[in-house]
């Protein structure tokens, strides 16, 4: 009697669980996750491609947000991978208004002065590792403020926010991509030690 009610309890304790994770699954929050680069001790990203979904807010910035994320590609030898979805992505990126963040830009051309409103520069994006487990990062957010035309075609300063959401921080060096004040050319050249740690940490783990 005692072994067939051991059995009934294990069956229901096995129901329970497979339902949690069928149904956990569907919301896009697994509870049971595998980690396919379990030997990477750093912070990392348990799978590939990470997904990510533009908000409609993003509209202005499809191109260059698409853009960088196929650079980041490219430039890691495809490491990392990336893919575009509607719900329940890895990665969510908005682009919320910025208010009382303007400054006024003056530039002497010979005889006259030019003024320009620019976007605050400390404030051109910003990358947030929202679910962290360990060293396993879960979810990440980015909000981009960045919206001139100028920068329309550009995507140094969304690069610079994916980065941070894989684990990489500021750089002192001016000539980094990952330079904390934004630099007013378009380098969209990634720093070759972040390119080889990525390729050390993903690329060999794919099959």
């Amino acid at each position: 009697m005692i072994k067939k009610e051991i059995i009934l309890l294990s069956i229901i304790l096995l129901i329970t669980i497979f339902l949690i994770y069928f149904f956990s699954s569907l919301s896009g929050y697994a509870i049971i996750e595998e980690d396919l680069f379990s030997n990477i001790k750093s912070l990392h990203w348990t799978h590939m491609p990470l997904t990510y979904s533009v908000d409609k807010t993003c509209e202005n910035n499809i191109n260059s947000i698409k853009k960088a994320f196929l650079i980041l590609e490219n430039s890691a030898d495809n490491s990392i991978q990336f893919k575009e979805i509607e719900n329940n992505a890895d990665i969510i990126l908005t682009c919320p208004e910025l208010e009382n963040c303007y400054e006024k830009k003056e530039e002497r051309k010979w005889f006259w002065i030019i003024t320009t409103e620019a976007i605050c520069e400390h404030e051109a994006g910003t990358a947030q590792m929202t679910k962290i487990r360990g060293n396993k990062i879960i979810n990440a957010k980015i909000n981009l403020f960045s919206v001139s035309e100028q920068e329309s075609n550009c995507s140094e300063t969304i690069i610079h926010e994916i980065l941070h959401t894989l684990g990489y921080e500021h750089s002192e060096n001016p000539e980094s991509i990952m330079y904390a004040e934004k630099s007013s050319s378009c380098n969209e050249v990634i720093d070759k030690e972040i390119i080889d740690d990525l390729i050390k940490k993903y690329k060999l783990n794919l099959n």
